[in-house]
């Protein structure tokens, strides 16, 4: 599961981050639909307002980050 790897992926990279279940939660739904509109699938990581959605956007911003700080 694309989550699952991302999880560890973070972690492996030393990046804090919160962790929200929205399937337990689903009152999360609507609203990322909202801002993320047909874009919304899981995962999403949220940096300073900004959303990076699936594994490949994720890990393209963890090698920015690893880039350029």
């Amino acid at each position: 599961r694309q989550t699952k790897q991302v999880r560890e992926i973070l972690s492996d990279a030393k990046v804090p981050h919160d962790f929200i279940d929205v399937d337990s939660q689903p009152h999360f739904t609507p609203s990322l639909q909202t801002v993320l509109g047909s874009r919304y699938r899981l995962p999403i990581l949220f940096v300073d307002g900004l959303g990076y959605v699936g594994i490949g956007e994720i890990r393209e911003y963890l090698e920015d980050l690893e880039k350029y700080g």
